[in-house]
């Protein structure tokens, strides 16, 4: 449906101005990891600075294992490795989530599909300098990388095992949403309450932003214009909202824009999408999701919801920044003010 512009961003200014003296009382803080910016938000009595610590200690424990950058990580590791005939030893949870992910691959015939490392690298997302535009045999050639069906991953013993040379993991789509659950579950144990957890646009929240408010005003970035959202909806407590867009990460080739999020069943950049929210219980949930949905697009995307995450509620926003439109589920249109 076409968003009527000019009401939508009223209601967001409305809203956001609504309680001000009360958000006066939130403390924020950011810093930078895991290739991003994480954020905390919560009352001004709280000590930030523990939390902070606390935040800190999980994503360096992500980062151990999901890095794609440092050399000792377990995903490099396993990248490293294979081609060989003997399973790499991985930690319970890094076979767990690899688990988990492939799942979802599965689900949606390899829309998110976690084997994305070479064709990530052919077009330039792992470069200083981008490359012209891969050929065709090119691209055809990275194919049978990519090739999920094949991945070796057991819980007992914790291994895994990539048969083909070549083949590289890259969980990017997913990590970062399971980093902020991690601390999201180690806040909830120390019994803290009325926090935003923030990681490069994940978000998960415990409790209410001020008493009363039944939880967090979000607001949903427009695409094709940071400065004016589309408008905001309410992130009920525990739940976790994550975007994945085509406006942050992308390379210029040829005088064309391309996104990082690949469709490797094309062996491209998905197209014709300019940014996917998604609301779900938990933040790897809503990380992952926003990627896959972004990929499948509106029609093959809400019927992958109504089968695989019913709790789950979506938005698309259509990469037509002349006449911009959105598609909601209609358990998003109902929260979206």
């Amino acid at each position: 449906m076409r968003f009527p512009t000019f009401s939508l961003l009223v209601c967001a200014g409305i809203a956001l101005a609504t309680g001000c003296r009360q958000e006066s009382r939130i403390q924020r803080r950011v810093w930078p990891t895991m290739g991003t910016i994480a954020g905390i938000q919560c009352d001004a009595a709280t000590d930030i600075a523990a939390l902070q610590r606390d935040a800190e200690a999980v994503y360096a424990s992500v980062t151990h294992d999901f890095s794609a950058w440092a050399s000792n990580s377990t995903l490099c590791r396993v990248n490293a490795a294979a081609g060989e005939s003997v399973s790499v030893p991985v930690p319970p949870a890094f076979a767990e989530l690899l688990a988990r992910t492939l799942r979802v691959t599965r689900q949606s015939d390899g829309a998110f599909n976690p084997l994305v490392g070479p064709l990530m690298h052919i077009w330039g997302f792992h470069r200083d300098t981008p490359p012209s535009r891969p050929s065709q045999g090119a691209l055809a050639a990275l194919l049978p990388l990519t090739q999920w069906e094949t991945v070796e991953c057991r819980s007992a013993p914790p291994t895994v095992r990539l048969p083909v040379k070549g083949m590289k993991l890259d969980l990017g789509g997913v990590a970062k949403g399971y980093a902020v659950d991690r601390v999201w579950s180690r806040f909830q144990e120390a019994g803290h309450t009325n926090i935003l957890i923030d990681l490069g646009g994940n978000l998960r929240c415990l409790g209410e932003a001020v008493p009363g408010r039944g939880g967090w005003r979000t607001a949903i970035r427009n695409p094709f214009d940071s400065a004016r959202p589309i408008g905001v909806f309410l992130l009920r407590p525990g739940e976790a909202v994550a975007t994945s867009g085509n406006y942050e990460r992308f390379v210029t080739l040829e005088g064309k824009r391309y996104a990082h999020i690949l469709d490797a069943r094309r062996g491209e950049p998905a197209q014709g999408i300019a940014a996917v929210t998604v609301i779900a219980p938990t933040a790897e949930e809503a990380d992952i999701l926003s990627t896959t949905l972004f990929i499948l697009g509106p029609d093959e995307g809400r019927a992958y919801l109504s089968r695989y995450a019913p709790a789950c509620e979506a938005l698309w926003i259509p990469d037509t920044p002349d006449h911009p439109t959105f598609i909601a589920t209609p358990g998003f249109q109902k929260r979206l003010e």
